[in-house]
């Protein structure tokens, strides 16, 4: 089992410096010892064995990815939200698999660009609703209610800050009810709306965090069991990463910057190392590449350590896939720089994939393994979608315009 504090995706004051990353090779890893917590360390992970990859026909531009057992039988369901401005939701076999697309217009306002999507229950209802994030620059969320079959109302639109891109929902402030948390692009900061528990919520607050916000994760990072807010920021490299410390009301403490690299675009949290302190790791859209920061006891980070990738990267996720009781990292890969999903997709359908990561136990990966396919592969998430304990992979292929399918077969 991997030890972990509370992780939503429903840390002395610090001052700002930049770091060097130290990029870490498969010479220069660990190969014995032990890890934080006690365990051994794990010199060769063993790798992972993925099918083949496959596609169902999602909305135009597909983009991002979520899920959720929407019609409460037992088996995962998926949607898509797409750049060409609807909602894509697929109901699972339970195999794997899953049916013909259903699809939903986002809402009917000016200048509303999907970009993310999330999964709660918003009003209380037992069943899994979904939020959709758009707005060039005005910014809103789209708030799908679950009718109880699996099928959704139409979108009510929710006001946020400027540019919103990642969307996320967790309890901020311990009343039962789902809040919503938006990481908003075109300024410095992230936008809250404390759920009512009825599908509406309060008014918002915003809260400043470092330039270009647009990976968020809703983790308690620092171990007084309430969520804080962490955002990975595409500005300047001096505060790519930025922690809020949830004060359990909603509201938030001042940020606290950490330099993780260039061009954040993705942030994730897991105890990589093993020893009850929750680590971050952010996607390095330029520089392809992921940056590790393993938690301090007494709060806070430290330096990034750097794991190549692949081109293209947009998004990551993090599980145990092959079940060794160590979380792995997982990120798309593109074979071009795109980042909008309005704009069409590349000329050359190959180099895309998936790139993963395999954790040794004591905050180090092994190096990057590579699956392939054709397309612009924008979104991944980890879930076990053939319910047989193994960890899979969905994923939204903007140039193939589709719901991907990666099986997890078990190791090597």
């Amino acid at each position: 089992m991997i030890k972990r504090r509370d992780i939503w995706k429903w840390s002395a004051p610090l001052t700002v410096a930049a770091l060097t990353a130290t990029v870490i090779t498969s010479a220069q890893a660990t190969e014995t010892g032990s890890a934080g917590g006690g365990a051994p360390v794990i010199g060769s992970p063993a790798k992972v064995d993925f099918a083949d990859p496959v596609e169902f026909k999602a909305g135009k531009r597909s983009w991002s990815v979520a899920y959720a057992d929407f019609d409460g039988d037992g088996k995962i369901d998926a949607a898509t939200a797409n750049g060409g401005n609807s909602l894509s939701v697929f109901k699972g076999n339970g195999d794997g698999t899953f049916t013909a697309r259903t699809d939903y217009a986002t809402p009917k306002m000016p200048y509303f660009l999907t970009f993310d999507l999330t999964t709660a229950d918003f009003n209380g209802d037992g069943k899994p609703d979904i939020a959709v994030s758009g707005g060039n620059p005005i910014g809103n969320v789209g708030i799908y209610l679950n009718k109880g079959d699996g099928t959704f109302a139409d979108p009510l639109p929710v006001p946020v800050g400027y540019g919103p891109n990642q969307v996320a929902a967790a309890d901020l402030n311990h009343d039962g009810k789902a809040d919503l948390i938006t990481a908003n692009n075109f300024a410095a900061n992230v936008s809250v709306r404390l759920g009512h528990g009825n599908g509406t919520f309060g008014p918002e607050r915003r809260f400043s965090v470092g330039p270009g916000p647009q990976g968020i994760a809703i983790a308690d990072v620092n171990g007084d069991h309430v969520p804080d807010i962490l955002t990975g920021n595409f500005g300047r490299i001096e505060d790519s990463l930025t922690v809020l410390i949830g004060r359990g009301d909603g509201t938030f403490a001042d940020q606290r910057s950490y330099a993780a690299g260039e061009s954040v675009n993705d942030v994730a949290v897991a105890d990589f190392n093993r020893d009850g302190i929750p680590d971050v790791v952010v996607g390095e859209f330029v520089n392809n590449r992921i940056s590790v920061l393993l938690g301090r006891r007494h709060g806070g980070f430290g330096p990034p350590q750097t794991y190549a990738t692949g081109t293209g990267l947009n998004e990551l996720t993090v599980a145990d896939f092959n079940n060794d009781g160590v979380p792995d990292v997982v990120t798309t890969v593109s074979p071009d720089s795109n980042r909008d999903p309005s704009a069409p997709p590349p000329s050359d359908p190959k180099g895309a994939g998936v790139s993963v990561l395999l954790g040794k136990g004591n905050g180090t990966f092994a190096p990057n393994t590579f699956y392939s396919m054709a397309g612009t592969v924008a979104a991944v998430k980890a879930a076990d979608v053939n319910n047989d304990g193994k960890t899979d992979l969905l994923g939204a292929n903007l140039a193939d315009e589709s719901l991907v399918v990666w099986v997890n077969k078990g190791t090597q």
